[in-house]
């Protein structure tokens, strides 16, 4: 808690537990005196440094499975503002204290493994747990002879609130169940013969703690540790027998014009400059010979008037451009063959014939875009694994969803999504179909409108297919129930107006005849499974450049709702890397690292540190390796 009082600063923290462990009540314990010695350590003369040096010792004296989670700093200056950056109690800090100055001081600890003893009873359930202490301290004067550790001061806590555990600890036991661990004990005294007193029950319950406490390590990180050890040898025998993959290579054809000055178009004239849309070539008049110019050299056409004149500028391909993104394969291939050929760098023409020239210019700059996209298209089916052929239904109506949107949309038209003896059609009233083969469909999943506003079907694929000119790794068919565009202009708020009551029980019932609809449709289809989202493990995150909501499943962990979807398989990852992980932050981010490490990783930003044990659970239970780290790399 802080506090603003005439612009001077103050801050109180305290950890409050219920039921609590008898490791939480030792971690309290060390952390409350790690705090009185750095407030008595606060002297004049004293570094900071050091007396951050001296709480680790002090730590590691009282409780040393608590340094690894020990806070960074403990604590900073304090007063007109609240936080003074210069004067952190952090390791290498020179700075000095000096009589007057005001500190925060905080000691804390993060993501401590709660190991509950068998032997206890009625204690929370955390399977982690975090500490914080916080007070406001004003040095005061030295009044001893020596200064810095030795020196003696009678610093001034303004934040005089209790840190005794008699006032942080709430109990909310039965005293029967009191009873009943003490009859536990004193029945484990009588089976092995020793006398039944109440130091040695107090004995045997300790020495059952600590055999317990030894015996038990977490489970999450034994496992994990087993798990790292899977993946370590996996990648042995990988690597032992790793083979090259050969990629695709594709043929780039080289540049051709004309063979002969016969074959040029019957409309070229002497001395004009000409766009052969046709064949994709320029003619440029060099001392009144048409000479002709693909379109894969010309880099930039322009054109402007000055006196009467226009000026047609044309600026070609070169070796020194090459690296350039707007070099085209096939530029680039006859850039490489001949590295060594004269080439021209730009041309300048002009002429009167202003008219001529600009729609000339037009001509040219609509073939060099045409070409672009042409390009770009043979770049995206050059990968494009043909699809086998659909096979019918013949002998029975087939499962179907009609009245349904597709995503790449192929218009503003609904269409009809079929399930066939290998795979699904989907058709629209103008007649365009598209095909989907069960053999091609990697993950399929079903997402009901719960959370959404629509119920949808989401395909992600093997290999891409083309829909339209774009070429599409996920498709999916959705109807929305609620229009994400509804005017909600002059619709009553009150919650008790009978139209209103009436509008949200229709949308109810759109909702489940939709989620029915859909589910008996994945229920027909029995030769693919759905996959759903386990809506109790879903987390938010930032794949892209929007929040999202990631939903786990079965085989992968995808967002289908917003665009671009977000589709992982959890069998290609190889582990999981937590980074920026530290206390005081309420975001981490999450790094998927894949088997094949020729992938791009995938980062997940702006995780929320409460959905991160979420994440953890879900990661062990799927057998993942994760890892953490407190800074990026």
């Amino acid at each position: 808690m802080g506090v603003r009082y005439d612009n001077y600063c103050a801050a109180l923290a305290r950890t409050f537990l219920i039921n609590p462990s008898l490791l939480q009540q030792k971690c309290y314990s060390a952390l409350a005196e790690v705090e009185l010695a750095v407030i008595k350590w606060l002297v004049p003369g004293a570094v900071l440094g050091d007396v951050y040096d001296r709480a680790v010792a002090l730590l590691n004296e009282k409780a040393p499975y608590l340094v690894p989670h020990f806070s960074k700093e403990c604590g900073t200056g304090i007063g007109l503002e609240f936080r003074e950056s210069s004067l952190r109690i952090k390791a290498g800090n020179p700075e000095t204290v000096k009589a007057g100055m005001c500190f925060n001081v905080r000691i804390g600890v993060e993501d401590v493994v709660n190991k509950v003893k068998e032997t206890e009873v009625n204690v929370n359930e955390l399977k982690t747990f975090s500490m914080l202490l916080s007070d406001t301290v004003i040095i005061g004067e030295a009044t001893g002879a020596d200064a810095g550790f030795a020196a003696t001061t009678s610093n001034l806590v303004v934040t005089p609130f209790s840190t005794e555990w008699s006032n942080v600890s709430f109990d909310m036991a039965d005293a029967a169940d009191d009873e009943d661990e003490e009859a536990s004990a004193i029945k484990a005294l009588k089976e092995s013969g020793r006398p039944v007193t109440r130091g040695m029950i107090r004995a045997e319950q300790l020495a059952q703690q600590r055999e317990a406490e030894e015996s038990m390590i977490s489970q999450r990180n034994k496992h994990q540790r087993k798990l790292f050890e899977e993946l370590v040898l996996r990648k042995e025998k990988q690597e032992s027998g790793q083979t090259e993959h050969e990629e695709k290579v594709v043929e780039v054809e080289d540049i051709a014009v004309f063979p002969s000055p016969a074959q040029y178009p019957a409309e070229l004239r002497r001395d004009q400059i000409f766009a052969d849309t046709e064949h994709e070539v320029l003619f440029l008049p060099i001392h009144g010979t048409p000479v002709p110019f693909s379109v894969h050299t010309i880099k930039s056409v322009s054109m402007n008037e000055e006196g009467g004149y226009g000026y047609f500028r044309v600026n070609f391909h070169t070796p020194q451009t090459k690296t350039t993104k707007d070099v085209d394969s096939t530029m680039l291939k006859a850039l490489d063959q001949f590295p060594t050929a004269t080439y021209i760098k730009s041309l300048t023409f002009r002429s009167r014939d202003q008219t001529n020239m600009s729609i000339q210019v037009k001509r040219i700059k609509n073939m060099m875009k045409k070409r672009r996209q042409q390009d770009r298209f043979d770049a995206d089916t050059a990968n494009i694994v043909e699809q086998g052929k659909l096979e019918l239904c013949k002998d029975k109506r087939p499962p179907y969803l009609s009245e349904i949107d597709m995503r790449p949309a192929l218009g503003k038209v609904k269409g009809r999504l079929e399930a066939h003896v290998n795979g699904f059609r989907y058709s629209t009233r103008r007649n365009e179909v598209v095909d989907i083969l069960y053999s091609n469909i990697k993950h399929a999943v079903f997402q009901p409108c719960d959370q959404i506003r629509f119920v949808l079907l989401h395909f992600h694929l093997h290999n891409p297919i083309m829909i339209g000119r774009k070429k599409c790794k996920d498709v999916q068919f959705y109807t929305e129930v609620i229009d994400a565009s509804r005017n909600l202009k002059g619709i009553t708020t009150n919650a008790y107006d009978p139209e209103e009551i009436q509008e949200e029980q229709r949308e109810r019932e759109t909702k489940r005849r939709l989620n029915e609809a859909f589910k008996r449709f994945t229920d027909q289809c029995d030769k693919i499974e759905f996959d759903r989202p386990y809506l109790r493990s879903a987390f938010q995150g930032r794949p892209f450049k929007e929040m999202v909501m990631l939903y786990p499943c079965r085989d992968c962990l995808i967002n289908v709702t917003e665009q671009p979807c977000f589709v992982v398989t959890l069998d290609d990852i190889e582990h999981v890397h937590f980074q920026r992980v530290s206390f005081g932050t309420t975001t981490v981010d999450m790094i998927i690292i894949f088997k094949d490490y020729k992938r791009p990783v995938v980062e997940i930003d702006a995780v929320k540190t409460t959905d991160l044990e979420k994440v953890k659970e879900w990661l062990d239970s799927i057998n993942i390796v994760r890892v953490r780290r407190g800074c990026d790399v």
